[in-house]
């Protein structure tokens, strides 16, 4: 497998990526020559170092890493108000206070001063 510009994922084949383009191949039913086979034609002309820079690539992973999940959860939105009087977090309608009791509140205190 290649990385970006061309440059090699790894000196002989072994690493991650390369090991789980063996493994979908023989998923997919074809056999173990095949896949080696079609591993090396990907490999076939790639560089050791990268053209670009000189570098060779960083060390390959041993193991792929997940992905991480992309859960709201943790997320806050940006754009986001408090209300005005007591600091609580507002819904998208509400752009100042988030009840009538606050609302009044503050113009109750609006008169006062």
């Amino acid at each position: 497998m290649g990385l970006l510009l061309g440059a090699a994922c790894c000196p002989d084949g072994k690493c991650a990526l390369c090991r789980d383009a063996v493994r979908r191949a023989l998923q997919d039913g074809h056999r173990p020559e095949a896949a080696l086979r079609s591993l090396r034609r990907s490999r076939h002309g790639l560089l050791a170092r990268c053209p670009v820079c000189r570098f060779p690539p960083p060390p390959p992973l041993p193991v792929i890493p997940p992905l991480p999940r992309l859960d709201r959860s943790d997320h806050t939105e940006t754009n986001t108000w408090t209300c005005r009087t007591c600091g609580k977090a507002l819904s998208r309608g509400r752009r100042q206070f988030c009840s009538d009791r606050c609302y009044q509140n503050a113009e109750h205190e609006r008169v006062r001063s």
